[in-house]
């Protein structure tokens, strides 16, 4: 049930069901993203509406991915409304930047990604957008994975299709127009090895205005770690070579990056995906909650073609649009 509160205390807030929508986080092609903070608990959290058609059909649980707390449905509406944990600490790092990772940091939150992909890839979804600013981090630094608003469900030979995600961290076969269906494993894991470098040198191994520039200077120019100060170590070289290497038949798997010796230097790794929990899909209808459909919930739409959720029965305020 979505409404706004006359009372001053909540004047200037727009509510979902027990949700009021507060501070603006973010916005792009595939949803919203807006803080909002639960009434019943008292409890912030961040929600995303998207498209229904844009909800994966398989609900995912795992350390290293961003909880889903609620989702709220409208029955005849095209919007779900989904509820995440907040993460204080945002995202990993902002590239470029001029104060990169330690090698020990890089490597905590490279272990973090790796998990948290090997368990998407374990229920066959592939995230397809893998870079820094969809890294976030909770109040402990753990790095939890977030925005699946690309990514996509595969059969159990993970091959994808389409040039999606950012071409700076799109593999050479992915940028290459006349690729057919890929590995979107490999398409994970390049992301994540251009990732490692963007930890290292607050930027990315190579970059242009155009896919077929950004292809073009993978295929000539060689890594260049000189940037990177202080100097990592070989084996931090070693691997950021082999998973950026332009021969796909090079690169290392999953289950070799959970041996290589550069990552598991500050210890194990947790548990492998074949310990992890499947969610059936009764435990995914279950977890929707469905509110009245109101005249109200036009309002939202509104906003959300207007990339703004100022309230409009609140005159004469200040805001800001994405």
């Amino acid at each position: 049930m979505l409404s706004t509160e006359p009372d001053d205390a909540k004047a200037d807030y727009v509510r979902l069901a027990q949700y009021e929508l507060r501070d603006e986080l973010g916005s792009g092609q595939y949803g919203v993203v807006r803080a909002v903070r639960c009434s019943e608990t008292n409890k912030d959290y961040a929600m995303k509406i998207i498209s229904k058609r844009r909800l994966m059909k398989r609900k995912i649980n795992h350390t290293n991915l961003v909880k889903l707390v609620d989702v709220l449905d409208a029955p005849g509406d095209g919007m779900l409304y989904m509820v995440f944990e907040l993460l204080p600490n945002g995202e990993t790092l902002r590239i470029p930047s001029e104060e990169p990772l330690s090698e020990e940091k890089a490597r905590s939150y490279f272990r973090d990604t790796l998990q948290g992909l090997d368990y998407l890839h374990y229920q066959y979804i592939i995230h397809r957008d893998i870079k820094p600013a969809n890294l976030l981090l909770d109040a402990n630094n753990n790095v939890k994975i977030s925005d699946l608003g690309v990514s996509v469900e595969v059969e159990d030979s993970y091959l994808i299709s389409g040039q999606v995600g950012t071409p700076a961290f799109m593999s050479p076969e992915l940028l290459n127009p006349d690729s057919g269906k890929l590995s979107g494993v490999c398409v994970d894991l390049w992301a994540l090895g251009v990732t490692l470098f963007a930890f290292l040198a607050g930027t990315v191994p190579w970059n242009d205005i155009t896919s077929i520039g950004i292809l073009n200077k993978i295929m000539t120019q060689p890594l260049n770690f000189s940037s990177i100060n202080p100097p990592i170590s070989r084996d931090c070289e070693e691997l950021i070579q082999q998973m950026l290497s332009i021969d796909m038949d090079e690169r290392p798997t999953t289950d070799s990056l959970f041996k290589n010796n550069w990552v598991l230097a500050t210890g194990e790794l947790g548990a492998r995906c074949h310990e992890y929990v499947d969610v059936t899909d009764e435990d995914v209808n279950s977890s929707v909650t469905t509110v009245p459909k109101l005249e109200t919930l036009i309002m939202v739409k509104q906003m959300l073609k207007r990339h703004s959720f100022r309230n409009p029965f609140t005159l004469n305020r200040q805001t800001s649009q994405f």
